[in-house]
């Protein structure tokens, strides 16, 4: 059973125990009292267990030591000063280098630090320090920040965070010319999206779409067969399959609407009193006309002749950009001859813009009031300006324009004074230095922002990778493991956190239902050459002298000498033997600690205290624990994920639609979810109208659901949005009827 706190959080537990009793403890003292002291309990009520009391604190080795059994605090205030010098040099240091740093801050009646002093400090802190010959250097850097408070203090709750009042990034996107989309269509994104449809009708493309713009953000390509983020789980077959009915001589389009929320600070200073940005792009294919050669007999020569068919060529690119802001077009750009991408449209009465060229006059003059003579002449020179800028990189969509002749500040007199007659053409000069550079700012601020909301993205295909027997063996970095869902076994097998929420789901009596925990096993490679090298020692220099003791002592037992001695002199000289080769043991044992293991993710089954493997058990298991593991173990990411109810019982994908609900609260993530389950849908309505209320989940309401259904047409797919009521119903008829199959079975 997953633990549950009645007080302190156990990791916090096990420190106040430490400080209270100053000195090192067995995992066994410290299971006793912490079930002594009440504050920490398994949600069955059965006492912690040595085995959780370890996992935690091997699973914070910046907090604890654990040698030969013995577990005590990390000393941080002796290492503070070194690990605040290493941190800020960022490179290794000598022990003199370190010993002259402290002392330097040290007054000359406090006693300075010597180089030996800095070494017995660290040595036996191997885990945070890497240490090479008289050379020290940080190298867990990443735990920082937990470290720094070293009387470690409790940590603040966090508020209760209702997902109603959370931020949600990505508001709704657009696609069109994209696979089973003809005209453009659009879907609303809520923390919870859910697209429903049959077979084939194009549910698929709206998450293969998004795949596709993160992959051409990643790595330029708009014309892939397989994506970084997909590996070979998703095919698109390159820009002349994906098109709509292979029509390359259109372009696809897409779009995606953003919060202001996810702005840089300067691209709201900018871009002020703005909700949200939606950006706009037609990706197309270069193609030409095809000739053919012709026999001309009155000439009496071959003749180069256009057919009028067009036939591709070169790569697909970025065709039109263009920009809105709360609904009003704020630019626009398109490619041009020279493959150059241009402004074709810009509003200068946009407010944003207004404030920026009055920032502009007002930073450049020394006039107290602006004119709408002085903003006649800024707007005309912005509106110039514009025309002339241009991008030729390759960057997806556009981040940087530039003119032929860039201007620069030593070209450029910027006025201090200015006459009437000269008034015009130094503001022209002033708004041709600054306001391409503020619009450059506009393009890479939004650049940037879709980027890093993409970048959050994590997919998981609608067929489960089935992991090797053995997880320990299992290390796979590449798109197909990912996603397929191997990595959720590995994350299992890793994180003990995610592991107990995941055997807690498995192990309910309202979810899985099942009577398989997860566990880890620790597995010693027989081979290993620091394994042959402590046996080899030990049998050189004790198992000789082991075993003639052994010899001595057994000739005394059966020899008549053993007659007359007494009880307490047989126990003795027993005692004597055995206390003689405990240190010896000992170090063995511990030195075979010192090993390195692999772990291994096993199921156990608590019937009958067996392990099996995932390959023992039902698939389900294996289809839906990446699901799982995906949702607990992400946070703040935007996860799209198809078919996730796939190999489930219905009560428990009904049961699932409560992890995505907890998980995109809890861990403020955004789902996209392509799904064929009615009971799924029927879940998330209940909690609607219930309002979610039980006392250990947050409110869940209907601006956190978005339902949409895909309907295929004769002229490309159609996205319907499924209005939800308050009260937890449908506000309209499903273009076919919510699974009207139950009652074609039921009454026809």
């Amino acid at each position: 059973m997953s633990p549950q706190k009645k007080g302190l959080d156990l990791k916090e537990e096990i420190i106040e125990i430490l400080k209270e009793k100053l000195k090192p403890l067995t995992i066994d003292e410290i299971t006793n009292l912490v079930n002594k002291r009440g504050n920490y309990e398994q949600l069955d009520g059965s006492p912690i267990s040595n085995r959780l009391i370890e996992n935690k604190i091997k699973a914070y080795p910046q907090f604890f030591i654990y040698e030969k059994n013995f577990v005590s605090l990390i000393d941080w205030e002796n290492l503070g000063e070194i690990r605040d010098i290493l941190l800020k040099e960022k490179r290794r240091l000598t022990t003199k280098e370190i010993a002259e740093k402290i002392n330097e801050n040290k007054s000359n009646s406090e006693e300075k630090i010597t180089a030996g002093q800095v070494y017995l400090r660290v040595k036996r802190y191997r885990n945070l320090f890497l240490i090479e010959g008289d050379e020290i250097e940080l190298i867990q850097e990443e735990l920082i920040d937990a470290l720094e408070d070293q009387n470690y203090i409790r940590l603040k709750e966090k508020p209760e965070i209702k997902i109603g009042e959370r931020k949600n990034i990505i508001k709704e996107i657009g696609v069109g010319n994209f696979k089973a989309f003809a005209d453009k269509q659009k879907i609303k994104i809520k923390p919870i999206t859910l697209i429903f449809g049959p077979n084939s009708s194009g549910k698929s493309s709206i998450i293969h779409s998004i795949l596709y713009i993160q992959n051409a953000f990643a790595t330029g390509d708009l014309d892939p067969h397989y994506m970084q983020i997909s590996g070979q789980s998703v095919d698109l077959g390159g820009f002349k399959q994906f098109v709509y009915k292979r029509r390359y001589q259109n372009r696809i389009v897409w779009s995606i609407k953003l919060s202001a929320d996810c702005f840089s600070d300067r691209l709201k200073e900018i871009l002020q009193n703005i909700n949200d940005i939606v950006v706009e792009i037609e990706i197309g294919q270069g193609f030409k006309e095809k000739t053919k050669e012709v026999f001309n007999s009155i000439n009496n020569e071959y003749e180069i002749l256009p057919t009028g068919e067009l036939i591709p060529t070169g790569k697909p690119k970025v065709y039109k950009y263009d920009l809105y802001t709360d609904g009003s077009k704020l630019l626009q750009t398109s490619l041009k001859s020279g493959n150059r991408l241009s402004i074709d449209f810009i509003d200068l009465s946009h407010h944003s813009f207004q404030k920026i060229l009055k920032a502009i006059i007002e930073a450049n003059t020394l006039a107290l009031n602006i004119t709408d003579e002085d903003m006649n002449v800024t707007v005309e020179a912005a509106s110039k300006i514009c025309t002339e800028l241009y991008t030729e990189d390759n960057m997806f969509i556009p981040q940087k324009f530039q003119t032929e002749k860039s201007e620069s500040a030593q070209d450029i007199l910027i006025v201090s004074k200015v006459s009437k007659e000269t008034r015009a053409e130094d503001l022209t000069r002033a708004i041709r230095l600054h306001f391409p550079r503020i619009l450059n700012e506009i393009f890479d601020g939004i650049y940037k922002a879709i980027e890093k909301t993409l970048g959050e993205l994590i997919y998981l295909g609608p067929l489960r990778s089935y992991p090797e027997r053995h997880i320990a063996f299992t290390k796979h970095n590449d798109p197909n493991w990912q996603a397929g869902g191997g990595l959720g076994w590995e994350i299992a097998r890793d994180n003990d956190e995610v592991r107990e929420k995941v055997n807690l789901w498995l192990n309910d009596a309202n979810k899985l239902r099942t009577p398989y925990r997860l566990e880890l096993r620790e597995l010693i490679d027989i081979k290993s050459d620091d394994l042959n090298r402590i046996f080899s020692l030990f049998k050189d220099s004790l198992f000789n002298d082991l075993e003639n003791e052994i010899d001595d002592f057994s000739s005394l037992v059966s020899s008549d000498d053993i007659n007359a001695m007494d009880e307490e002199t047989i126990k003795t000289k027993l005692n004597d033997f055995l206390e003689q080769y405990e240190f010896e043991i000992g170090k063995l044992l511990d030195d075979i600690k010192g090993v390195d293991v692999l772990s291994d993710l096993v199921l156990v089954d608590q019937r009958s205290d067996t392990i099996v493997s995932h390959r023992d058990v039902g698939i389900g298991v294996s289809q839906v624990l990446p699901v799982l593991v995906y949702a607990y173990a992400n946070r703040n990411k935007f996860i799209a994920i198809e078919q996730p109810e796939i190999h489930l019982h219905p009560a428990l994908q009904a049961e699932l639609a409560d992890v995505f609900i907890q998980t995109a609260i809890e861990n403020n993530n955004t789902y996209i979810l392509e799904t064929h389950s009615e009971h799924f849908i029927l879940r998330l309505l209940r909690r609607i109208r219930e309002g979610y209320s039980k006392s250990e989940n947050p409110e869940f309401k209907v601006d956190d659901i978005s339902v949409i259904y895909v309907k295929p047409t004769n002229k490309g797919a159609k996205i319907y949005e499924i209005p939800v009521t308050k009260d937890g119903d449908f506000e309209d008829n499903w273009p076919d009827g919510f699974f009207p199959e139950r009652g074609e079975e039921l009454f026809l």
